[in-house]
């Protein structure tokens, strides 16, 4: 039994060391990191599981041994799956590492950012004191959420999504049954690969769907376009008097 288990251990560390590799010189190849550390933790346990059934009893007569495995499978298992390290050893204290606190960073620009464009928008855009049909609302709703769009290289497409020919129009491809799941949940959904986003709306009391695509490939959407467009919405709301005119002036 003996044998197995040192090749075992040898598969183990062949194993960390490719993830290692993998892990500094093409990111991309490693970004299912979950996956990763379940296989890393059913290795570990499997091991554990064969020792134990062969010798039973070291558990007990062996503790120790038990012990430092387990501080040296913590230690790795925060090294290469939570992205720490260690910065100062007598304190214990772990932090992130630059790349991720760069990241944060940049997401934070980013975000004030797009708060800033809202406001600017939302106080420099004319918003109409009525609307003659439904048609027209959603027109002019979709004018203000491309005002703050176009400053983000994006683009938003305001789409009724009531009948099943409506709904057709805008479920399409191999993922519309996960666009559908999610937009009748209200949830966004995003496609990272189109670079789009599917966003459910409720517009004087109808359905619409508000697809939101970037028109350049260095611009991503963020979960805060869809908190700001949705902050438009509420706006535009009460800006304008959601009781439709007629051409005359009078109400419907």
């Amino acid at each position: 039994m003996a044998p197995y288990i040192i090749a075992g251990l040898w598969f183990l560390f062949v194993f960390l060391v490719i993830y290692t590799i993998l892990a500094w010189k093409k990111e991309h190849l490693v970004e299912n990191t979950d996956v990763i550390r379940r296989t890393w933790y059913l290795i570990f346990i499997l091991g554990c599981l064969v020792y134990l059934t062969n010798h039973p009893y070291s558990l007990f007569e062996k503790w120790t041994s038990y012990l430092i495995v387990l501080v040296a499978f913590v230690i790795v298992d925060s090294l290469l799956f939570l992205n720490l390290y260690i910065s100062k050893i007598g304190g214990h204290e772990m932090r992130m590492r630059e790349k991720q606190v760069s990241e944060t960073e940049e997401l934070w620009n980013i975000t004030n950012r797009k708060v800033d464009n809202m406001e600017f928008v939302l106080n420099a855009f004319e918003y109409p004191s009525y609307t003659r049909s439904k048609d027209e609302y959603v027109h002019e709703l979709e004018n203000s959420m491309n005002a703050y769009a176009g400053k983000e290289f994006l683009n938003v497409d305001v789409l009724p999504y009531r009948t099943s020919e409506e709904r057709a129009a805008v479920l399409k491809g191999d993922t519309k049954g996960k666009i559908k799941r999610q937009l009748e949940l209200r949830k966004a959904y995003y496609s990272s690969k189109d670079k789009y986003m599917l966003m459910p709306l409720q517009i004087l009391d109808e359905e619409y769907v508000a697809k939101v695509t970037s028109i350049s490939d260095e611009v991503n959407i963020h979960d805060v376009d869809t908190n700001i467009l949705n902050m438009m919405l509420m706006v535009f709301t009460l800006a304008v008097d959601n009781n439709i005119h007629d051409k005359g002036g009078d109400e419907c």
